[in-house]
């Protein structure tokens, strides 16, 4: 929730979307906490609904810190759930989801509405009930001290596996590492190695699915350079890129964003994707990182490397009305019928079938699909 962030999404993303905070003082004057949401558009056919969340943020962001001093956290939160809740023109509902079991939000919110519970969550005396669910997992590394420490982790195999890899790629490829906070013209060349990737494999892969993810992550480099959150870790050849992992880091907690690798059947042989994340995390805990939010999903190769499987949350607080209640069950409803439908069914089975025997360019996810993730 950086405003270097924030300013950038909302100039790519905020189209549709009304920007409201709420924002806490001492008595100085000065900045104490700052709470900023958006008002989103749901279409259920015709019919729009009206949800909040936090602003700028979207189904990626799973870990974040709130720009709120933690002991009136709870008072901020209560205050801006009734503010936000109050009124007949008032959206039917906050949603905080995905929330992460190893985040602040969690916690916060039940400390102001116990789950599935009625309670009085602000001065305003609303009565707010809080639907706390879990959806799925996303995935951590707790990183030790030292890198020798986290290779002591891995099986036997897997280091013996790492070393001998990694020689390999070096002597027979030229294997280079190359490091750097990068600027729009960086980050385009990464976008370009790992949309190359997923075509090669008959996926569009994140830049196509999500339409205007390029021209967003390119601008944020621009902005974010001086300041060094934006980090593009890559292992170069003598014929070119072999692998690249693209993460925003702040402080001790690094958000490993995409990876993007080499579909040469030799350098997949040798792992060339795995010894790129195991030298990503090599460089993140010399540098103090403690921690990698690696995303939500459940991956195999993430966990065989020292990943732990975290469950996720919908998190979603509305009022305990007869009616605000229909309403979210048939918002719900329609949300699971979109994503079993459009999502599921379509977009990761049928359509990659059918393009291979009707070729056609890979289309971005509905946008539908994407504002009804709740």
């Amino acid at each position: 929730m950086a405003p270097d962030w924030t300013l950038t999404w909302w100039s790519h993303f905020g189209a549709g979307r009304r920007l409201t905070a709420l924002a806490a003082r001492r008595a100085d004057g000065s900045l104490n906490g700052l709470l900023p949401f958006m008002i989103d558009t749901i279409r259920i056919g015709p019919l729009p609904v009206r949800v909040a969340r936090l602003a700028a943020t979207d189904p990626h962001v799973v870990i974040l810190a709130l720009p709120v001093a933690a002991e009136i956290l709870p008072d901020m939160l209560a205050r801006a759930l009734s503010d936000l809740l109050g009124g007949k023109s008032a959206p039917l509902a906050v949603t905080f989801t995905p929330a992460s079991e190893r985040g602040p939000l969690l916690d916060a919110v039940r400390a102001v509405i116990p789950a599935g519970s009625a309670a009085t969550a602000s001065p305003g005396d609303r009565d707010l009930r809080c639907v706390d669910q879990k959806i799925g997992t996303h995935t951590a590394f707790e990183l030790p001290e030292t890198f020798d420490d986290y290779l002591a982790t891995l099986s036997k195999k897997r280091r013996s596996q790492f070393r001998r890899d990694l020689k390999n790629l070096r002597q027979a490829h030229g294997m280079t590492a190359r490091f750097c906070h990068p600027d729009a013209r960086d980050f385009a060349a990464f976008v370009t190695f790992h949309d190359k990737q997923w075509r090669e494999s008959g996926k569009g892969g994140h830049f196509t699915d999500w339409r205007g993810s390029a021209a967003f992550y390119c601008d944020l480099s621009d902005r974010m350079k001086p300041r060094g959150n934006i980090w593009l870790d890559r292992q170069d050849g003598a014929a070119g890129p072999l692998t690249a992992q693209f993460s925003l880091v702040s402080g001790q907690i690094c958000h490993w964003r995409l990876p993007a690798r080499s579909t040469d059947p030799e350098l997949d042989r040798l792992s060339v994707g795995k010894i790129g994340l195991i030298l990503m995390i090599e460089r993140l805990i010399a540098t103090g990182v403690r921690r990698i939010e690696a995303g939500v999903g459940a991956y195999d190769y993430k966990l065989v490397y020292g990943g732990e499987a975290v469950a996720v949350h919908r998190l979603i607080v509305t009022r305990t009305t007869l009616w605000a209640r229909l309403r979210l069950a048939v918002l719900l409803g329609w949300a699971r019928l979109l994503h079993l439908g459009y999502y599921r069914l379509w977009f990761g089975r049928l359509a990659p079938r059918l393009r291979k025997l009707v070729p056609w360019l890979h289309r971005p996810l509905w946008t539908s699909w994407i504002r009804s993730r709740l």
